[in-house]
């Protein structure tokens, strides 16, 4: 981790279980933000794995923070 992720960590622990919550709802949706880190696809592709659909882990996570922290 670099020494900014870990100042920014630090500083999210001392946040209210509310303002982690909504913290964590941000970080996750922009997981799926812009487009794909360059190669990404094709590694998918190429690994015989199936892909997640596009959104599938952030709805998942984001309807437990939210009836967590609501």
């Amino acid at each position: 981790m670099t020494p900014q992720a870990s100042e920014v960590l630090e500083k999210a622990l001392s946040l209210s279980s509310h303002e982690r919550g909504f913290l964590i709802d941000r970080l996750i949706e922009s997981l799926d933000e812009g487009a794909p880190e360059e190669g990404v696809e094709e590694a998918w592709d190429s690994s015989g794995r199936c892909q997640r659909p596009r959104g599938a882990y952030s709805t998942t996570v984001l309807s437990i923070a939210r009836s967590y922290y609501s």
